[in-house]
Order: C-alpha cells, then sequence, then structure tokens
C-alpha cells in the first residue's frame, strides 16, 4: 500500500498523481498557457505571490499609515482660520493649513519612492520566475524566485525609482493645484505630469519582461520599450487596464468589497498580474524582437503542430474514418445513411451483351463517385475542425 503524502509534502513538491505530458496535451496558443500555468501551477503561484507580497509590505504598510496621518491631519488641523475664544484670529489659517498639509503629501511620496525600489526586488523574483513556468519549465519556487533577484535586480531598482518620482510629481501637482500653480501653467503641468506616469508603466512593464528574459543593457531596454510603449499604445491601455481593476476596486468600493479584494491580492493578486504581463509581452517580443535576437526562440512553452505534423494527423484522421465508414458512414451535411445504401454493381450473367459490360461501367463510375464524394466530405470536414482549433 503507497504510503499517503501530507499536505506540507503536497504544497511543497507538488502531486504525485499528475499525469504525464504529451505533445497533444502541451498548450497550443498562450491563452492555453494562461490556463495551464492558473490550474496546473496555482500552487506556484500563490508562493511566489506570498514571496513578492514579503518585499511589498514595507510599501503596504506606509500607504495605509500615511491614509491614517491624512485623516489625523484633517481632524485636527483647523482650516476656518478661527482658533477658538482668547486667541486672536489668523487671517492665513486655511493657506497655512493646505501648504502644511501640500509639504506632508510631499514627504509621504518621497519616503514612498524607496518602499517602491524595495518592492522591486521582489518583482525581480517573481518575474523570473514566472516566466519560467511560462516557458513551461520546472521550478524549485523559493531558489528560482532569489535566482531572478540576483540576476534582475539592478534594471527593476532604476526602473522602480523613476516610476516612484512619476508618481511624487503627479501627487504634488494635484496637491498644489489651485495653490501653488494656478491657470493654464498649473493645468499643463498636472497634465504632463500624468502623461508621462502613464507612459513610464507602460514601458515598465517592458523593461521588467526585457530584463527576465534577455541579457540587455541600458539604453537597450529604454529604447526597445519606448518603442513598444509608444507604438503599442491601445494593446497597453487593454492590458495595463484589466490588471488595474482589482486596484481601481480597492481604491473606491466599500469595505466589505476592499476586504475581498485585499484577500485577492494577498493570495494570487500579484502573480496574475505578472503572468499576464509577461504573456503579452512575450507575444510582442515574439513578434517584433525575437527574429532579431541571436539565439531567442519564439513560442517558446507553446506546442507548435508544423506542417508534418499537420499532415501526418490528417492523414490518419482520414484513415480512421474510411475505416469507420466500412461499417457505417455519416455524413453531416446530409441525411445519414448506410454506406450500403450506395451504389452497388450488378453480377454478370453467364453469358452477357455489349450492353451488360456497358452498365458494368457505369455503375463502378458511379461508385467511384460516391467514394471521391465521401473522401472530400472527410476532408472538409478536418480541415473545418483546423480552423476551429486555430
Amino acid at each position: 500500500m503507497a504510503e499517503k503524502k501530507g499536505w506540507l509534502y503536497r504544497w511543497t513538491m507538488g502531486r504525485d498523481d499528475n499525469p504525464d505530458f504529451t505533445l497533444e496535451n502541451l498548450p497550443g496558443s498562450r491563452w492555453a498557457v494562461f490556463k495551464d500555468v492558473l490550474f496546473n501551477r496555482f500552487g506556484a503561484l500563490v508562493k511566489i505571490n506570498l514571496l513578492m507580497l514579503l518585499f511589498a509590505l514595507p510599501a503596504i504598510v506606509w500607504y495605509f499609515l500615511t491614509m491614517q496621518a491624512k485623516v489625523a491631519e484633517g481632524t485636527f488641523i483647523n482650516y476656518t482660520g478661527n482658533f477658538g475664544f482668547g486667541f486672536p484670529r489668523v487671517v492665513d489659517a486655511v493657506k497655512i493649513g493646505l501648504i502644511y498639509s501640500l509639504q506632508s503629501q510631499l514627504f509621504y511620496s518621497l519616503i514612498m519612492v524607496p518602499l517602491l525600489m524595495i518592492a522591486s526586488i521582489g518583482m525581480a523574483g517573481g518575474f523570473h520566475s514566472i516566466k519560467m513556468l511560462v516557458w513551461g519549465e520546472g521550478i524549485a519556487v523559493i531558489n528560482t524566485f532569489f535566482k531572478g533577484i540576483k540576476a534582475n535586480i539592478v534594471p527593476f531598482l532604476w526602473s522602480t525609482l523613476f516610476v516612484g518620482l512619476s508618481l511624487t510629481l503627479v501627487q504634488y501637482n494635484i496637491s498644489a493645484y489651485g495653490l501653488l500653480i494656478t491657470g493654464v501653467l498649473g493645468v499643463m503641468s498636472l497634465v504632463a505630469s500624468i502623461v508621462l506616469l502613464v507612459l513610464l508603466l507602460f514601458m515598465v512593464m517592458f523593461i521588467y519582461t526585457q530584463a527576465a528574459t534577455y541579457k540587455i543593457g541600458f539604453f537597450g531596454l529604454i529604447k526597445n520599450s519606448f518603442l513598444f510603449a509608444i507604438g503599442l499604445l491601445f494593446h497597453n491601455i487593454f492590458f495595463i487596464g484589466i490588471t488595474a481593476i482589482p486596484i481601481l476596486i480597492l481604491l473606491f468600493a466599500g469595505a466589505q468589497l476592499g476586504m475581498i479584494i485585499m484577500l485577492f491580492y494577498a493570495l494570487l493578486g500579484l502573480s496574475l498580474t505578472v503572468l499576464i504581463w509577461t504573456l503579452y509581452s512575450h507575444y510582442v517580443f515574439d513578434k517584433f524582437l525575437n527574429d532579431k535576437v541571436e539565439g531567442a526562440i519564439k513560442d517558446r512553452g507553446i506546442y507548435r503542430k508544423n506542417k508534418e505534423e499537420k499532415d501526418r494527423k490528417r492523414q490518419e484522421e482520414i484513415d480512421r474514418r474510411r475505416k469507420a465508414a466500412n461499417t457505417r458512414f455519416v455524413n453531416p451535411k446530409k441525411k445519414k445513411r448506410s454506406i450500403d445504401e450506395g451504389k452497388d454493381i450488378t453480377p454478370l450473367a453467364t453469358t452477357f451483351s455489349r450492353d451488360d459490360l456497358k452498365k458494368l461501367a457505369q455503375e463502378k463510375k458511379e461508385i467511384q463517385f460516391e467514394l471521391d464524394e465521401t473522401e472530400e466530405d472527410i476532408e472538409n470536414n478536418i480541415a473545418e475542425e483546423n480552423q476551429s482549433d486555430n
């Protein structure tokens, strides 16, 4: 009797009863890869998510602390200009309070920048680990995670620094608008900072995935990522938009729904975001980059049937259907009938005439026509199935 493995063994080593992979059950598209990784490597995704969350924890804690501090400022700072009986009225109290709030916001944002860089260290390990899952490689999560950090930490740090500073600029412009910056100049400054932040987010998605996939220098990363960010603008909006939906819900939803979103991110949210970005970026790299990179493998992790394989499967299907037609052939476009319902040959009598030979030749032609029609129907059905598979 086989020894029953506990949950700790299954969590760390995986299930022993998983079926072996064959060419037929390997994923044949990126959507199939997404489903394969999500359902068959769910435990690895959760563990990678927890490791990334560990590095992001300081930034998360600081964010909630700043939210509490802002609530406290709104409670204790008097924005009415009246400090109570016995104290002189301060005419500029409102402005002083707003300036203090602006300074506090700038302080909170600047502290967040290095904390985001710490979080990006975990992202370096996460992108590398999930890239290996997408490629169909076996991984030991913790070992692979920290190998990714060691190999990719530098580009993740400096690219996140740019994003953090850009986010600080946006928050400053929002807080300073109407107070220190007014008019057309204020609007232009705010819009320009938002556009810069969005552009950097698009670029960072490709910087992260390129750094985890290729050995490429600083200027090469910036150049390629800028071109992808501009040239694939609507694609980028879509894929970053769908991964940002839970965050938007968290910011504007109520407490109960917010708790559900937070639980989702604690369990799987970061890994799922990295998985979507990785699959999308690999599609872009296959289309625009891999042909120019020496040694790069296109469609890695995806099983694409070559022409010979498709021809072999087509012939096997034809042979199988011909064999099945010996007992009963079903044409989906026509009324179901047995093969015996078709034309047959009239046996020749002992004494036969020229007319009997002509009739025999005509019957043979009709039977051959039926066979050709049957084979054509089979080939059309196979072609339709291949098109639906693609």
